[in-house]
């Protein structure tokens, strides 16, 4: 899922945001004026800073102010890509039927059968709702690719990823491609780098996948000559 509001039903008042800049809390301390919502939805519109996603959550929303809520509705309604709204509330009654209209409402007691501690570490609710909404497989090795049969079967095999976790995957990739630095790694590197800006640009994944994994072969077959 690449965007999402909820509305959280938290009668125990356990959710934890921690501080990162790629996270919104409106909370008793911030204030629950339509200035602050102002605020939040001009952060809203901006590109993650250095994760794959943003997560905002709003404690106690019913605190929010009639014209706060109402300038909300937009936003929750269609949140940007690879953004997640969090409104808590202890009773959702107490919110527009407006607002209610445009969340999935989850009840923490029956999401987290317990998961969630009384007193969580600043990351623990954080994590547990990442791992539930952008939840992906232990990351593989960049494949082999010892002929151009391998370059598109491997295309194939990768182009049904969803884009944000096919991003997180080319992370890794750099990451462990540069593990083991020379020349040709640096240049993989690179393409790598590059392919993960072009799938922020929607573009088409197996064709950046094909350019990348060629880019890949040519450099892998340019050392093995070289030898």
């Amino acid at each position: 899922m690449a965007s999402s509001s909820y509305l959280l039903i938290d009668p125990a008042g356990a959710t934890s945001l921690s501080s990162h800049p790629d996270n919104y809390i409106i909370n008793n301390r911030s204030g629950y004026g339509i200035d602050e919502i102002r605020k939040f939805n001009s952060w809203v519109q901006r590109k993650p800073f250095s994760r794959q996603y943003k997560l905002a959550l709003i404690i106690h929303a019913e605190h929010v102010s009639v014209e706060g809520q109402n300038a909300l509705l937009k936003t929750l309604e269609e949140p940007p890509q690879q953004t997640f709204i969090f409104l808590s509330t202890k009773n959702k009654e107490l919110l527009l039927p407006t607002i209610l209209s445009r969340c999935q409402m989850i009840t923490l007691t029956e999401l987290t059968q317990g998961k969630i501690p009384h007193h969580p570490d600043q990351e623990s609710w954080e994590k547990n709702i990442i791992e539930q909404e952008v939840s992906h497989d232990p990351i593989e090795q960049f494949p082999v690719l010892q002929s151009m049969t391998d370059v598109f079967e491997q295309a194939k095999k990768y182009s049904s990823t969803d884009r944000i976790q096919l991003q997180q995957v080319f992370e890794e990739w750099g990451k462990q491609t540069l593990e083991n630095p020379n020349t040709a790694n640096y240049q993989l590197a690179e393409f790598i780098i590059q392919a993960k800006e072009h799938l922020t640009h929607n573009t088409n994944v197996q064709h950046t996948l094909e350019v990348l994994f060629m880019q890949a072969f040519n450099i892998s077959t340019s050392k093995n000559e070289a030898v």
